[in-house]
């Protein structure tokens, strides 16, 4: 079973969750479904990896003084051919023909053996132990295991089968198969023999894909391909060391395991170049001959056992288990690079591969096997390759991948050598010359003292010589001579081997985040990455405290100075809590955190935070600056920081193990200019911060304080948390009395001021109310949060109180009995209990009767229920939802409530995304379930959060009336005020704004409470002094500020009045009327100017004569008629051709004709009866329009043309004027835009073929 850093068990569904959720690593091309094997790293992974990497250079290439290369992914076929990739580097799989699924050879044949196995024993009725991490190693091909019970014999066969699983090739796994009568566990087909199956993934190289390629599948073959260019590079001197780290990519059968087991990955390969004689010996060896390891040698796992023995390197080297000290000394190496990344080093051991399990070009290797939840993971391979790569492409190419060193004696060596004749041997072989001459400079000293006797017999040779003609070559002796002879060789010529460790990076990460996963005791939901300072992505969280202006230039100047110096740093200053924001970045692995708070803007000194232990010291800034450095390059130790520097534990957040104590004060705030600070009440430094504050009583003399403090950490862990203290404040003695509170005096700004003498203060009781919850919440981490009093009425008035718990794993709402005489053992008057992780935002009691009866509500945020509670008797409380916001993540949010009265209720609501807040008034009837929101109101748009909400209710009239003052305090430091007015009947008036103060604290505000108004005696005296209330706001800066508003009596002669902030106006019933008059009067003057205007205009028939109104020069400047079309049925409707346009000659349009005729009327002011009148005519032509201005009279002959057959404009039917409208208009006597207004009057005669188209 896989245990995290903290010895819990591990979940790795959790762990893997965290890791995605945070972004460390995705699956790739997710919104399409996803690519098995394939994954994406986000920021925080690629900064891990990112680490490190560079780690991993420093620790290998900068250390060990490697030559770094950075070589193509892109491998033609031919380098890959030649390196034995395309023929051996492959998986066996099996296939169901029937179904086609597709399965690995080796994993099916473990997963079906075990299941029997596991069967077997269930069968024996032995206890199953599942192998948890083993099981999740590799996809599920078994589904259910049947229980049968198996000969021993079998069982043994079994377990020797599974112990050397990885030591078979695919004709050895299909004979498994076969005998063991394996088939597909999902359908029981038949599966086929297994066959190769190549990993590279294959590819075309160029636009016309003559040259075949591959993704290369590790990054060895482009650092053996440059080794003379390497060689050359570092001076001809041996041994030298390349490496390279780069992408490759295998097509793996079955992807699986996350990191585990994908396609494409991160490698980091060293190949050291070693002379093979001497025994392969490393300069630095005995640096490391004293690291000890553990070891699961070949044999041992030939005999079916995984036991390690642990032992020193250099004991392994010189015992043989390890082959030389090269491959000791890399061993050793990769064991102190995996502890300093962090991974746990009881969980690292080094196997060694068994013969059948090692790649084709490897005489000896050994795996670095990492354990996780998936069991042994090989993360790193360190393999002795001898000489093999270098000579198979030196063979293939003729290419000179050897080492030429000067000898200190010369070396006479005989040797049988060949000669060639270059004259003949190229035109006899032609382009082919080069290839075969490089087959005979190959051949080894056995195959030439052979080809020399069957030359000296034969007279010819035959030699195999690939890609010329059949394979095989036949050379004459007059080409070719072959003689035995002495040479002296000066140079040393050898071709070195290679000791390849290969580094699996995305494996190393995971197991890394596994090994650095844990959570903290009883706080299993949050999670915590321990990365080591090196390699974590980001070293160090900076938080200020507030989001104050004052903050801004401490965070950037820290900011530049740990990035100057070299550490990753980030800044979290959201509105989230301190806590969060650290837990947050637990979960991101970062070691350390800065905090600027109150203290830094004074002083300028901060908190640095460890991760793991969550404790904390205080220093300047440049001496937490070269702690996080030292912390990040390892130079220094938590351990070490911790002692030197001064611890701190801040308030709050627990017991204080710093010396920094808590304390109470009273503050006298009677002068309007200063505060001063009157009594202290010093509490103990062993426990909690001072959470929720109330006055339970209040005299002339002292005052009873109740307060919520959590015990110490001890006593919360016996389940003896008395959460609940009073405490009893005398006020020290005064010059001068205070005035009696029942003649409304306040002391005053004019009373004789005040010599404090020394105040006595004494701790009356603490006692828990809180029921003892199952489920325990974090350590130290549930208090009591509200506390809230019903409204003082009098010292004989009884008063109920109500706390709720915060940050319980349920919340809880108790009610008690508030007497000052039985504080010690208040008596519970009731609970509500709410549901897992909910708790109470805001709670307000009222008091509805003088018998003891109150009503309160609360809120979840949500929600706001409400209830009724009594003194007179305890029972099961009943909450009924009275109010809801809309669901979903973008809803509104509950901040506070207040009762107005027993029947109004006032809500501050935040909406969603920051973007502003609201009150809300509700109307409560004697019905719980009937309520409904009487007002609405939206606070200045600069307050994007409302954080507090208070209430001042004021004197009430005796007719009910009363006016309440609200204050408001915002996230911008701001606090509104504003006034209600409400009445005995349930009338409510509106919200009234009051003013808004601005800047009220440097930093955020955490709450604000008006003092009670208590109204003076009545009637009222000339002795009544001025009345005022307070509002007191204090912030997270330790910043208090006190605003004082007077009152008035309203109304102003009575000798009864009531008091009130704003002077009332008028009620809402007459504003209403006076603003409907209003409107009525403003609708009744436009529809007359309209009524009007268009008289003038001639759109509208003459209703109150306007157009008389006007002079006749004015009218004509106004007068410009609208034309309104009127339709017909039968209109035309095509458009007129050329000939029907009639040709009018005129030589006076008719506009013209009828204002002569009007100026010539204007002139003759008085006609008699008897005169001639004129008038104009029109006639139609049929190819002309006629206008003429004529003399109308009785006698037409004598006095003019007959006018019996014209008729006026007003007396033309619809149908005619429409017509008559086209021809003016065409012969251009009258314009649409001139209106009908210029026709009235005029006399028209027949129409030209009217009766024509009528008939049509």
């Amino acid at each position: 079973m896989a245990t995290t850093k903290s010895g819990q068990p591990f979940d790795r569904a959790v762990c893997e969750s965290l890791l995605r959720r945070r972004l460390f690593y995705t699956p790739s091309f997710e919104i399409y479904g996803g690519v098995s094997g394939l994954y994406d790293y986000g920021p925080p992974g690629c900064a891990l990896q990112a680490n490190v990497v560079d780690l991993w250079r420093k620790h290998f290439v900068l250390e060990e003084d490697m030559l770094e290369v950075d070589t193509s992914m892109l491998t033609p076929h031919e380098v890959l051919k030649t390196s034995g990739h395309v023929d051996k580097f492959a998986d066996w799989m099996c296939k169901d023909p029937k179904t086609g699924e597709i399965f690995r050879a080796d994993h099916l044949v473990e997963e079906v053996l075990e299941s029997r196995l596991k069967g077997d024993k269930e069968a024996r009725g032995q206890k199953v132990v599942v192998d948890e991490e083993k099981d999740a190693k590799r996809k599920k091909k078994v589904k259910e295991t049947k229980v049968v019970k198996l000969d021993d014999a079998v069982v043994a066969e079994y377990e020797e089968v599974l112990a050397q699983i990885d030591n078979y090739d695919g004709p050895e796994l299909g004979a498994l198969i076969v005998k063991y009568d394996i088939k597909n566990p999902t359908t029981n087909g038949e599966l086929l023999p297994p066959v190769s199956f190549n990993l590279m993934f294959q590819t075309a190289i160029g636009p016309s894909s003559n040259l075949p390629g591959y993704l290369r599948p590790e990054t060895a073959q482009g650092q053996f391909l440059n080794f003379q260019k390497l060689l050359e590079f570092n001076q001809q001197s041996m041994p030298f060391a390349s490496a390279c780290i780069g992408k490759s990519f295998r097509n793996e059968i079955s992807p699986r395991s996350g990191l585990l087991r994908v396609r494409e990955f991160l490698m980091a390969e060293i190949e050291h170049f070693v002379d093979p004689e001497g025994g392969k010996k490393h300069p630095r060896f005995h640096e490391v001959e004293d690291v000890e390891l553990e070891f699961l040698n070949r044999e041992v796992q030939l005999s079916g056992s995984t036991a390690t023995t642990r032992m020193s390197i250099g004991k392994a080297v010189s015992t043989g288990l390890v082959d030389n000290e090269t491959l000791g000394y890399f061993l050793a190496r990769i064991y102190l690079f995996l502890k300093k990344i962090g991974i746990d080093e009881s969980k690292i051991r080094l196997r060694q591969h068994m013969q059948n399990e090692m790649a084709h070009y490897a005489t000896d290797c050994w795996d670095a096997e990492l354990f996780t939840s998936y069991g042994w993971i090989e993360c790193v391979g360190c393999a002795d390759r001898s000489a093999y790569d270098l000579s198979v492409h030196k063979k293939k190419t003729g290419a000179p991948l050897v080492v030429r060193q000067t000898r200190a004696e010369p070396l006479r060596i005989e040797e049988w050598q060949v000669d060639i004749d270059k004259k003949k041997f190229g035109p006899r072989f032609k382009k082919d010359s080069k290839t075969v001459e490089n087959a005979i400079e190959a051949l080894t000293q056995d195959m030439r003292e052979k080809l020399s006797l069957d030359l000296e017999k034969n007279g010819k040779i035959e030699i195999e010589v690939d890609g010329v003609g059949e394979g095989k070559v036949e050379i004459g002796k007059d080409l070719v001579q072959i003689e035995k002879r002495m040479r002296v060789e000066n140079v040393r010529e050898y071709t070195p081997n290679v000791i390849e460790p290969s580094f699996g990076i995305g494996r190393i990460l995971y197991c890394l985040m596994e090994h650095a996963y844990w959570s903290r005791p009883d706080d299993e939901a949050r999670g915590v990455l321990s990365f080591p300072p090196a390699v974590a992505p980001t070293k160090v969280l900076l938080v200020p405290l507030s989001t104050h202006a004052s903050f801004q230039p401490l965070i950037q100047r820290l900011t530049l100075k740990l990035r100057r110096l070299g550490v990753s740093n980030r800044v979290d200053d959201s509105s989230a809590s301190i806590g969060k924001r650290y837990s947050r970045n637990d979960e991101l692995g970062t070691p350390f955190g800065i905090t600027a708070d109150f203290q830094s803007v004074k002083d300028n000194t901060f908190t640095l935070r460890d991760r793991d232990t969550t404790k904390q010291v205080r220093a300047s800034e440049d001496e937490i600056c070269n702690a996080v450095k030292s912390l990040v390059d390892g130079e220094e130790t938590w351990e070490d920081v911790f002692k030197r520097l001064p611890e701190f534990t801040g308030g709050g957040g627990g017991e204080g193990r710093s010396g920094v104590g808590n304390k109470i004060s009273l503050l006298d705030t009677s002068r309007r200019d200063a505060i001063s600070e009157v009594v202290d009440i010093e509490l103990s430094r062993d426990e909690d911060s001072v959470t929720s504050l109330g006055i339970l009583q209040c005299s002339d003399q002292d005052v009873v304080a109740l307060a919520g403090i959590n015990s110490s950490q001890a006593e919360q862990k016996q389940d003896n948390n008395k959460h609940l203290r009073s405490f009893e404040i005398t006020y020290p003695p005064r010059r001068k009395a205070i005035t009696d509170l029942k003649n409304g005096g306040y002391g005053g700004d004019d009373g004789a001021r005040v010599n404090f003498g020394e105040p006595k203060t004494r701790a009356l009781s603490q006692v828990s109310l809180f029921r003892k919850q199952e489920l325990k919440s974090a350590e130290g981490e549930a208090y009591q949060r509200i506390l809230r009093l019903s409204p003082w009425k009098g010292e004989d008035a009884k008063r109920i109180g109500a706390i709720a718990t915060g940050l319980a794993p349920r919340g809880e709402l108790v009610f008690f009995e508030a007497d000052a005489q039985s504080v010690s053992a208040p008596n519970v008057l009731g609970r509500v209990i709410l549901g897992p992780q909910e708790e109470v935002e805001d709670v307000d009691i009222i008091d509805t009767s003088e018998d003891g009866t109150f009503k309160f509500a609360y809120t979840d945020g949500k929600e706001v229920y409400l209830s009724n509670i009594s003194m007179s008797s305890k029972s099961n409380l009943h909450v009924n939802s009275i109010y809801k916001v809309g669901g979903g993540p973008k809803s509104s949010k509950i901040r506070a409530l207040r009762f107005i009265s027993p029947n109004t209720l006032l809500l501050l609501q935040n909406y969603p995304g920051r973007t502003g807040c609201e009150l809300v008034v509700i109307l409560l009837s004697s019905q719980m379930s009937k309520w409904m929101v009487s007002r609405r109101r939206g606070l200045h748009r600069s307050m994007k959060i409302g954080l507090g909400l208070d209430v001042c209710r004021l004197s009430e009239s005796s007719s009910g009336e009363r006016q309440c003052i609200i204050a408001v305090s915002g996230s911008d430091m701001s606090i509104e005020v504003l006034t209600l007015e409400s009445a005995s009947k349930g009338q409510i008036g509106k919200l009234q704004h009051y003013t808004t103060f601005t800047d009220v604290h440097p930093f955020s505000m955490t709450r604000i409470a008006f003092s009670t108004f208590i109204s003076p005696a009545l009637p009222v005296t000339s002795d009544v002094r001025p009345q005022f209330v307070k509002l007191a706001s204090v912030s997270v800066g330790n910043t208090v500020i006190v605003h004082t508003f007077p009152l008035s009596p309203y109304p102003t002669t009575s000798k009864h009045p009531r008091y009130v902030l704003v002077m009332p106006g008028l009620s809402e019933l007459a504003n209403t009327i006076f603003s409907s008059l209003v409107a009525i009067l403003v609708v009744a003057l436009g529809a007359f100017f309209l009524q009007a205007f268009t008289e003038i205009r001639g759109g509208v028939p003459p209703t109150l004569g306007a157009t008389n109104w006007l002079s006749p020069r004015l009218r004509e400047m106004l007068a410009r008629p609208y034309m309104f079309e009127n339709g017909h049925p039968n209109a035309q409707t095509t458009i007129p051709s050329l000939k029907d346009i009639p040709q009018v000659k005129t030589s006076q349009p008719l506009r013209d004709l009828v204002f002569s005729l009007s100026q010539a009327q204007k002139g003759d002011s008085s006609p008699t009866s008897g005169q001639p009148q004129e008038a104009i005519v029109v006639h139609d032509l049929g190819t002309e329009i006629s206008a003429k201005s004529t003399v109308l009279s009785e006698d037409g002959e004598k006095h003019g043309v007959d006018h019996s057959k014209t008729k006026r404009w007003e007396d033309l039917t619809d149908e005619q004027r429409k017509i008559w409208k086209k021809k003016l208009a065409d012969a251009g006597h009258w314009a649409l835009d001139e209106g009908e207004v210029l026709l009235r009057g005029v006399l028209f005669g027949e129409l030209a073929g009217f009766v024509g188209q009528i008939m049509a």
